[in-house]
């Protein structure tokens, strides 16, 4: 069998691996502003692995995001609840699939003495992930939309359903002004005030902090976040924060308060996004998910094609009981559970 080492390392060795192994190969989720930013806004644990051959050389690096849940360790990359939608290991160029194999199992054996959960997540379909089900893995798949903004704006806009063109055009009429900003404290407050009048509208609470969305101010002076801010009549109605990640752009989160529905404000923010990603070079446009009925239809009408991530999920015997027991005691009002 290969022999391959796997070891924890600290976050300096890790920028300067990730350096040496060539930035350009890491998403925005494995950069140190992004995960320094999940550790504020949501006191995560940020821990790092390496692995090396047996010539001591490293081939890969990947980041962990860490909680506590009562006695057990969750342990992610990602780990779902924060706003994350891929990680996983960056591999060097020369590796091979054995290699990458046995790094999954190396890392497997590393993680599974301390985590009762372990989650992995990646961008579409990986070929290490074929080795996490001979781990004991189980699949799960995240579906979302994917836009093409490599053929340009005029054709972006004619992929529109008529639904999304005409409530653009509406919202137009009303006097809805668009622009991008650098958000300060006042504008991430505002924001996230309106956010709680968007959840409250479906009998649902904000699940992500306040603070993980004053994260947003730093990010966006490091060119990873985009904010966008609707008006009408000089007050905010609605507003957008998507990331940048090279040549693509994600839909992170949206907001609107009741005039800014009544005037497809949301609609609007969208194009208004869309066209600013086209004009700084970015090609694809992920609109962040599927999975609620209502939502899904407002994201479809803006065209696209469904395209899947994927995510494997390994629990402990004892979290494997005692998670849908306490899942049972939750839905019957005798247990409350913080997300993580």
């Amino acid at each position: 069998m290969m022999q391959i080492r796997s070891e924890w390392i600290s976050r300096e060795l890790y920028q300067e691996s990730l350096v040496e192994f060539g930035e350009g190969i890491a998403s925005i989720y494995h950069r140190l502003p992004w995960l320094d930013a999940l550790k504020k806004a949501f006191g995560a644990d940020i821990c790092f692995v390496r692995c090396l051959d047996h010539h001591g050389k490293i081939f890969a690096l990947t980041p962990f995001m860490s909680k506590r849940k009562g006695p057990f360790r969750l342990i992610g990359t990602p780990l779902s609840g924060m706003y994350t939608e891929f990680a996983g290991p960056l591999f060097h160029a020369d590796a091979e699939p054995k290699m990458i194999a046995a790094a999954m199992a190396s890392i497997h054996g590393l993680l599974i003495k301390e985590g009762h959960y372990i989650e992995w997540g990646s961008r579409g379909s990986q070929n290490w992930g074929d080795e996490l089900f001979s781990l004991g893995y189980d699949f799960v798949r995240r579906d979302t939309l994917l836009v093409d903004l490599a053929k340009g704006e005029d054709a972006v806009w004619g992929s529109f359903e008529g639904r999304a063109r005409n409530m653009t055009r509406k919202a137009e009429k009303a006097g809805v002004v668009v622009s991008s900003l650098l958000p300060d404290e006042k504008w991430i407050a505002d924001y996230y005030g309106m956010l709680i009048g968007t959840f409250a509208r479906q009998n649902l609470k904000v699940p992500h902090p306040l603070s993980f969305y004053r994260q947003m101010i730093s990010l966006s002076k490091e060119g990873v976040a985009h904010c966008v801010n609707a008006t009408m009549n000089g007050e905010m109605i609605a507003g957008g924060i998507f990331l940048i990640d090279g040549s693509r752009m994600l839909y992170l989160s949206g907001a609107a308060n009741e005039l800014g529905m009544r005037s497809a404000a949301t609609s609007v923010l969208q194009w208004h996004a869309i066209k600013e990603a086209i004009r700084l070079g970015v090609t694809e446009y992920d609109m962040g998910g599927l999975g609620v009925p209502s939502i899904d239809k407002f994201k479809r009408s803006f065209g696209g094609y469904e395209f899947t991530h994927s995510r494997w999920v390994h629990r402990s015997r004892l979290f494997g009981i005692v998670e849908p027991m306490a899942l049972w005691a939750v839905s019957k009002g005798w247990l409350r559970l913080g997300g993580v």
